[in-house]
């Protein structure tokens, strides 16, 4: 015989009746169980209009099934949503897949996040630490990928963030971060003297700076310091 009509909480499978539970509910004035999901979207068990498990990798949220949120993973075993490691963005059970910006896979554990250090920047494409000489030649330190905080020796840091090697005129002093102009008509120096003066000056007696080859003294090229004019014979 075939069953038409089944008790409270029962349904209709095949002519017979069967309890409504698990992953099916009773809808009252419907024949058969109803799916959990058709009810509650992403629900895999419940009692009535109470979803009890949701389907992986989704958790109960109050009376509707989410995904895990940012900062979170699902675990399959506990069936619920368990923090990723400390600067974490995105993860899963096997670790880290992305981190939080200015964080990278750490040298010593990939599967979780370091800050990224005064010699690196973050990349925002592989999601990695980089070298900042990658992106900037040159460049030592960064704050990102295009603003350099420190250059290599001899080279300063120009307007737009990049390293230049100092050019004629300027000279590099450790610890600065800009390349440093010399002497007046100094083209070539170091922090505190002058090795080459421009034509028509000569280094000055202390050899920091030049001077003016003129009355009893001339510029010869080639030389370094003014010429007395007593070199030359009845001059």
């Amino acid at each position: 015989m075939r069953c038409k009509k089944c008790a409270v909480g029962y349904g209709l499978d095949s002519g017979k009746c069967v309890k409504c539970e698990g992953s099916k509910y009773y809808e009252e004035g419907s024949a058969e169980c109803e799916e959990c999901s058709t009810r509650i979207d992403k629900c895999q068990m419940c009692k009535g209009p109470i979803c009890t498990q949701c389907k992986d990798p989704y958790v109960i949220s109050g009376k509707t099934c989410k995904a895990c949120i940012d900062g979170t993973f699902f675990d399959s075993t506990q069936k619920q949503c368990l923090p990723c490691s400390p600067n974490c963005h995105t993860c899963n059970s096997n670790g880290c897949k992305k981190c939080k910006p200015k964080y990278g896979p750490s040298p010593e554990n990939p599967t979780t996040c370091a800050l990224c250090t005064q010699t690196t920047f973050h990349h925002p494409n592989t999601k990695s630490c980089l070298p900042c000489h990658s992106s900037l030649p040159h460049c030592t330190e960064c704050s990102d990928s295009k603003t350099c905080t420190k250059c290599e020796p001899d080279y300063g840091i120009r307007e737009n963030g990049k390293c230049e090697k100092c050019s004629a005129g300027n000279y590099y002093r450790e610890g600065s971060v800009r390349c440093l102009k010399c002497a007046v008509k100094c083209v070539s120096c170091g922090e505190d003297s002058c090795v080459k003066c421009a034509v028509g000056y000569g280094l000055s007696r202390d050899g920091k700076g030049c001077v003016l080859c003129w009355g009893e003294m001339f510029y010869e090229r080639g030389e370094i310091n003014c010429r007395s004019c007593g070199v030359i014979e009845h001059c």
